[in-house]
């Protein structure tokens, strides 16, 4: 066939052209068509395109599992010829890669439409091929035995386990072991139809993981994507968990030596197949679930901590819920007191975290000993773009804004960091970032007068949008469809979904602002603090004007929220319960950091707040939370100009262009 030369003879980007022209609805027809022909040297030369139309545009994949006639694969799949087998398990594992009613729906096309002999057929290739193609055979044999058997036995099953769980623990770092553990990582969970796995973001919401902010730390993930609420995953990942828990120790002992692996993809997979696997253990008997608790909690524990991804802690904490119930509770005894403490600064994040430290100390009390140390962990930066304003993350990757207009996208990886785009389009400096609902987008504010919307279309960032305003921007935050600007002038700009402008606290100069529970907090010049209702335009004052002549230099510099608290910063640091506050109209804690200073910027986690101030611009003070006892300082080397907490890290961006990130041990 003349078309496989097109997209498979030439150099990438020739091929790649090719593609983009075959892979068009209307193409993709006319080469279905072409599956009724019995030519298998034609039919391998078809599904050699198939696979490579899908791997160029994963959205072929809808059309292809709906609309190609499945005989043709099975067909290939029982040939004599060994290319044959091989393009035919390519294909069917491209095509599986997709949401997982969709899959089952294929499934049971595969069962009706192809040959009664297809699962002896897919047990030769899983005993006679090379390891690759035995690990693809063994994935579609797993589907096909866990929809058709009802049993607890399975020699399908068995021998297809054998062959993946063998080369999750094979050499460190090869091709098959890569291969081996994404398919046990995403056998149980889904993906887009794009075939991105989304096994790990269905987990994640499992583990009520709600807030954009933290999702946004995730990368590669649609959040709106209604893939996440298909009701098919549930009850198939409950199937093929109990089906692999049947195996036995095996299962648990090959997942115990994949955490250990150096390589944090086999890790980070093996992880995600723990979980899946831990809703259906969290119902096993009592002998099943203590025996896994006691092979893999040991290896779980190590991605509790800070450092690792938040959607790996998060993980892991669904991991010890799951498996540590019932007799696995004494495991909670023996935890050390780092993982105490990591339970603890996750309970912003998730309940399980916050329920599994109430009950390790509930069974052993001890006293919390927060470490304050802080150890750098990153240092990025160009620095021809001048100074970092802005700093936020968006789809997984970290955003810098910079003072020369440009918009820089850095994908974070441990201690490492790469540019992945950057790009100018504001006339002057990025002065702020926020993430904004409609179509899962970012936006961004400038002193040239405009607020640009973003989204990341096709795997590229693109401003979809150009917002044009009558004043610089300074801050930016939304809530749903609204977005909220403050300017050089007096009072908030709220711009509605059809842009237009309306103008409120109008009597003040507002220099900061936060959003949280449908309200807007803002933090003035003259020291107040405004609350404003969205939903019945209701306004109150929640901290007075300070009555002393000297206002201009009394101004609300930062306002943050944490749980359910408010902090404000100016020359001193306030904070108090949002309904306390309300009600009484001053605040529950205060802490001063010196005379005569102004805190310039604040970020706070779990046990610390993080201060900038006037009088040294290039350091970071730490405070203790809870007992307002400063602790220490981070020196950032020059004039920090941006701060953003994320993941227990602070960042911060410098007038040079660094982007330097610690966290504390």
């Amino acid at each position: 066939m003349i078309i496989e030369v097109l997209v498979t003879a030439f150099d990438h980007c020739t091929n790649n052209m090719h593609l983009a022209e075959i892979s068009s609805p209307k193409v993709l027809h006319g080469l279905i068509d072409v599956a009724r022909v019995s030519n298998i040297e034609e039919l391998i030369s078809w599904a050699t395109v198939l696979v490579k139309c899908i791997q160029y545009d994963g959205h072929c994949r809808r059309y292809i599992s709906k609309l190609a006639p499945v005989a043709p694969f099975v067909h290939l799949l029982e040939s004599n010829k060994e290319h044959a087998k091989f393009i035919a398990l390519e294909l069917f594992h491209e095509v599986l890669c997709m949401p997982r009613s969709s899959a089952i729906i294929f499934l049971k096309r595969l069962h009706q439409e192809g040959s009664t002999n297809i699962m002896n057929s897919l047990m030769l290739c899983v005993r006679q091929m090379q390891l690759q193609y035995q690990l693809l055979a063994a994935n579609l044999l797993l589907h096909l035995d866990t929809l058709d058997n009802t049993t607890c036995k399975s020699v399908f099953r068995d021998e297809a386990m054998q062959v993946i769980l063998k080369s999750v623990a094979s050499e460190e770092g090869s091709d098959t072991q890569l291969l081996s553990a994404f398919i046990i990582s995403n056998i149980g969970g889904t993906y887009s139809w794009t075939g991105e796995p989304y096994t790990i973001a269905w987990l994640v919401k499992k583990a009520c993981l709600t807030s954009s902010y933290q999702r946004n730390m995730i990368k590669n993930i649609y959040w709106l994507d209604d893939c996440l609420e298909d009701a098919g995953t549930d009850s198939w990942c409950s199937k093929i968990a109990r089906s692999l828990i049947n195996i036995g120790n095996p299962v648990f002992h090959s997942l115990e030596k994949g955490l250990k692996s150096k390589v944090r993809r086999v890790s980070r997979d093996c992880l995600t197949a723990i979980a899946w696997l831990g809703f259906e253990i969290a119902k096993s008997p009592e002998s099943i679930k203590f025996s896994a608790c006691e092979i893999l909690l040991s290896g779980v524990e190590q991605f509790l901590h800070p450092g690792m991804e938040l959607e790996e802690r998060v993980l892991a904490c669904l991991c010890i819920y799951n498996y540590a119930s019932g007799k696995g509770m004494k495991k909670l005894i023996h935890f050390s007191e780092g993982v105490r403490e990591s339970l603890r600064r996750l309970s912003n994040v998730t309940w399980m975290a916050e329920e599994l430290h109430k009950v390790a100390d509930y069974v052993l009390p001890t006293l919390s000993r927060i470490s304050c140390v802080h150890t750098q962990i990153l240092e990025v930066g160009i620095t021809c773009s001048g100074a970092v304003c802005a700093l936020i993350y968006y789809k997984g990757f970290l955003y810098s804004g910079h003072s020369d207009g440009s918009i820089k996208v850095w994908n974070i990886k441990g201690q490492s960091a790469t540019l992945v785009w950057d790009i100018k389009e504001h006339k002057k400096a990025v002065t702020c970032f926020s993430l904004f609902e409609p179509g899962d987008s970012l936006i961004s504010g400038s002193p040239d007068k405009t607020i640009r919307v973003w989204q990341v279309v096709h795997r590229k960032l693109e401003c979809i949008e150009v917002i044009a305003t009558k004043e610089p921007i300074q801050h930016l935050n939304t809530y749903g469809q609204t977005i909220f600007a403050t300017t050089n002038g007096h009072g908030i700009k709220m711009f509605d979904a059809s842009r237009k402008v309306k103008d409120n606290c109008k009597s003040k100069k507002v220099k900061c602002l936060a959003v949280v529970q449908g309200k807007i907090y803002a933090g003035c010049k003259d020291s107040s603090i405004q609350e404003f209702s969205i939903t019945n335009n209701r306004a109150q004052e929640i901290k007075a004007a300070t009555k002393f002549w000297k206002l201009q230099k009394k101004p609300i510099n930062a306002i943050v929220t944490y749980k359910d608290w408010l902090y404000s910063a100016s020359s001193v640091v306030e904070g108090s319960n949002l309904k306390e506050w309300r009600r009484h109209s001053k605040p529950q804690m205060s802490l001063k950091t010196g005379k005569r200073e102004r805190v310039m910027a604040m970020g706070i986690v779990e046990d610390f707040i993080y201060l900038n101030c006037s009088s040294a611009t290039n350091s970071i003070q730490i405070w203790l939370r809870g007992t307002q006892q400063k602790v220490g300082r981070i020196s950032a080397g020059s004039r920090i100009t941006s701060l953003l907490t994320a993941n227990d890290i602070i960042l911060c961006g410098t007038e040079t262009g660094l982007i330097k990130g610690w966290i504390p041990l």
